[in-house]
């Protein structure tokens, strides 16, 4: 066998090895869902994205690889902490515009929409911690590790980097089960991924994820008064808007400057 056909198997094995985590972790957080779902209650938000991640911890183990080095638990400098903090919210405000004017195409059943926001109701304060704690710091952290650590890492060494980060938001957007929010996720995803490249660490991207999952977490329990300076119509308010999209431009010009 010639160097590069070796490199092309190991390559390919990569890839193989990227992808069966995911699907391990799918597979397990469905067993989770369909044996103890009703019993967690609000807390299977928590338990589930905690085991996510613990095929690729597992994987990591046995193959003897640096753990920090796999799931790119990188230090970042308190710069590059900021402007991701700054990022993360100017992107949030696009985002969550991107996906009203989808659903003007693409629109939730009164069913899907009823369940997706059910579940982030909070009627309790301990409610609120369990469910903020699921969406804002354990999801963020374990399906960012997986994502853009883990598997991101091994498909830009099979592929590229251009590729392995696309070919990462693709199976993250697949991995949601959300056709309604499958294009916004996959923008978010691959926001996310660039980050993590550029800084070769995951907590920039963490950091993005998190803010993301909270701000959309508190609005779906604010009370409309509440959050009316925020909106116009169904529809982010274009002075919102327009700080919400300088605020990515100087965040990520900010992070850029700090790598």
């Amino acid at each position: 066998m010639t160097t590069d056909q070796k490199k092309k198997t190991t390559q390919n094995a990569e890839v193989w090895e990227a992808l069966r985590m995911v699907l391990w972790a799918f597979l397990l957080i469905v067993l989770i869902e369909i044996v103890f779902g009703r019993i967690l209650g609000k807390m299977k938000i928590v338990i589930m994205e905690m085991f996510i991640v613990v095929p690729a911890f597992i994987l990591v183990l046995v193959k003897k690889y640096n753990i920090r080095k796999s799931f790119r638990l990188n230090p970042v400098s308190v710069g590059v902490i900021v402007s991701a903090f700054i990022t993360g919210v100017g992107l949030s405000v696009l985002i969550d515009e991107a996906d009203r004017l989808l659903q003007m195409f693409f629109p939730y059943s009164a069913e899907i929409l009823r369940s997706l926001t059910e579940f982030l109701k909070c009627r309790s304060f301990n409610e609120f911690l369990i469910v903020g704690i699921g969406v804002a710091v354990v999801s963020p952290l374990t399906e960012e590790a997986l994502f853009r650590g883990l598997v991101q890492q091994k498909l830009e060494y099979a592929t590229d980097v251009t590729r392995g980060i696309l070919l990462t938001s693709l199976v993250f957007g697949i991995i949601h089960l959300n056709p309604w929010a499958f294009i916004q996720i996959i923008l978010l995803g691959v926001f996310m991924g660039i980050v993590a490249q550029k800084t070769n660490s995951i907590i920039p991207s963490v950091i993005i994820h998190s803010i993301n999952n909270f701000l959309a977490f508190i609005f779906i329990n604010a009370k409309p008064s509440d959050i009316a300076w925020y909106l116009s119509g169904n529809h982010v308010s274009p002075q919102v808007l327009a700080a919400g999209a300088a605020l990515t431009v100087a965040g990520f010009l900010l992070l850029n400057k700090n790598i």
